[in-house]
């Protein structure tokens, strides 16, 4: 089945099959960076929901997002349908004059931009995951973090922490002065977790 002939459907269940792959490939290279195996801590909702979160997490990914496959649908559903109706009046007003186009008639395959489409959201996300994770890593290996939020455990312990990545059952962080992410269930093991607001 050629990719142009595809129902907007079948266009959307391939898209969003494309983006998992694409956020399972963005989060292994973050998670690279901080030296953690993230496919050990993941399970199936993380990684069906991996994308949704690295677009919910960054807004110029978001919007660069909504851009590029807003431009993409237009294209196939209003400016090639145009552009192939007044082809065919052409080619009818030509046939019915008993002449023939002189010039070729131009073919507007939506392939063509899907392929475009497809590199620049690759692009995003490889971009996105070397970007974090190199930006991460650096502050890993000096040990000295700006802390983001305050654990309350179920022991009652408090700790000031660099929130690093979360999923649906574990959470990871830095603490001051350490080089390597702790990684903790958050089922039965922290109790309350609080933004820490910096003074501007």
């Amino acid at each position: 089945m050629k990719l142009h002939k595809l129902s907007l459907q079948e266009y959307l269940s391939l898209g969003y099959v494309y983006l998992i792959i694409l956020g399972i490939i963005s989060d292994v290279i973050y998670y690279k960076f901080l030296g953690v195996d993230i496919l050990n801590y993941a399970n199936i909702l993380d990684v069906l929901i991996s994308p949704v979160n690295i677009l919910a997490h960054d807004a110029r990914s978001f919007f660069f997002f909504l851009a590029t496959t807003g431009f993409v649908f237009y294209l196939m559903i209003k400016v090639f349908p145009r552009m192939q109706a007044k082809q065919q009046i052409q080619e009818q007003a030509a046939a019915a004059a008993g002449e023939t186009l002189t010039t070729p008639a131009p073919q507007f395959d939506n392939s063509g931009w899907i392929n475009v489409s497809l590199v620049m959201i690759l692009a995003m996300f490889l971009g996105y995951g070397i970007g974090k994770g190199a930006k991460t890593g650096a502050s890993m290996r000096t040990g000295v973090h700006q802390m983001t939020h305050l654990l309350q455990f179920t022991d009652q312990q408090v700790r000031e922490v660099k929130i690093v990545g979360q999923n649906s059952t574990y959470l990871f962080y830095l603490v001051e002065g350490q080089k390597e992410v702790t990684i903790t269930p958050i089922a039965d093991n922290i109790r309350e977790i609080r933004k820490i607001h910096t003074a501007k």
